[in-house]
């Protein structure tokens, strides 16, 4: 398939369902390759690497002072929950969810709106292998969710109606406070990777839900 683009660039992820780093030397007899590591990148850093390698810099950097305007302006249309906040993503398979750490892009957009996160305790992290290349996620096994995420207030990234359904009947999610006193909150599905449309979802679904 690339061979048929013809291209004059090949941009390939570092790591993810959506990786082909394992075939770089296959695909550098095509053309050059730019490796992107986005897991634990903001969608800036990756925006600003990519327009500096097609030579769209001064339109990366456009995109980025918007974002940076429309921070500033949700910022002040929103009222933040009291107290601690966990976001984290969940599995499909019900296999536990993903903390995310500081270093996740998602977190670094609500970081900047104001909300005070939590980190995932040392004694509950779990098997780390799936994340081992990444900076952005913890993983915690189902009966260390509520531990390894401690806020007084959640928010699911990336949910979905499957994982929506799963917080209200899987008891290691609905027996939390966070549950049960109805300070559980959603991003949309398509804020799981971020670039400056899907930060920019992320950003409206967040003054939807804490308008002031």
């Amino acid at each position: 398939k690339a061979v048929g683009y013809a291209p004059d660039l090949i941009v390939v992820s570092k790591n993810s369902g959506d990786s082909a780093f394992d075939q770089i030397d296959r695909l550098e007899q095509i053309a050059p390759v730019l490796v992107v590591d986005y897991s634990d990148a903001s969608w800036q850093d990756v925006t600003t690497k990519i327009g500096e390698a097609t030579g769209h810099e001064e339109e990366a950097a456009e995109v980025i002072a918007d974002f940076d305007e429309r921070i500033e302006e949700a910022s002040e249309q929103i009222e933040l929950p009291e107290g601690k906040t966990s976001s984290f993503i969940v599995f499909g398979d019900g296999s536990g969810a993903a903390a995310l750490t500081p270093e996740a892009p998602q977190n670094q957009i609500l970081s900047r709106l104001g909300f005070d996160l939590t980190e995932v305790p040392e004694e509950v992290k779990g098997d780390l292998s799936m994340g081992a290349d990444r900076g952005d996620i913890i993983s915690l096994s189902i009966e260390n969710i509520q531990a390894g995420l401690p806020g007084e207030n959640w928010i699911l990234v990336s949910s979905d109606k499957e994982n929506q359904e799963m917080i209200k009947n899987e008891p290691a999610f609905n027996t939390s406070p966070a549950v049960t006193e109805g300070r559980v909150y959603h991003t949309p599905a398509s804020t799981f990777r971020l670039d400056y449309f899907s930060a920019n979802i992320l950003v409206d679904s967040i003054v939807e839900q804490f308008a002031k």
